[in-house]
């Protein structure tokens, strides 16, 4: 039901918090669907702050396209507020094992260019 997992995903993002690897591997048991992107959005969420590169890597499984791309912009906007060099390098890596370099670079430009228009 809606509340029950209502209640299932505010305890994931409390445990994330609290313990990122134990909710990394609560999450990564779900099995592939809209469940399994939500969960991964949360976990993504929390581990934004101190973990981007790992909230990345998670964004980058969620399977719902204009989520991934959501989530994965968001946290590159984030993460280029605080380590604009680390970000890129991230990205060429991620590029190097496959993943979609076009959809990485458009969101890395996305990115930029939101960052870019609110200094103004």
């Amino acid at each position: 039901s809606a509340v029950h997992n209502e209640l299932v995903f505010s305890s994931l993002g409390r445990l994330a918090e609290r313990d990122p690897a134990a909710a990394a591997e609560w999450t990564n048991q779900l099995p592939p669907g809209a469940e399994r992107d939500d969960a991964v959005s949360i976990l993504t969420d929390a581990l934004v702050e101190k973990f981007p590169e790992s909230a990345l890597l998670w964004a980058a499984t969620i399977e719902d396209s204009e989520r991934r791309a959501r989530q994965t912009g968001v946290i590159i906007e984030h993460w280029l507020e605080t380590k604009p060099a680390q970000v890129r390098a991230t990205l060429m890596q991620m590029i190097n094992r496959g993943g979609d370099a076009i959809e990485l670079v458009h969101l890395l430009a996305l990115a930029e260019q939101n960052r870019s228009q609110r200094r103004y």
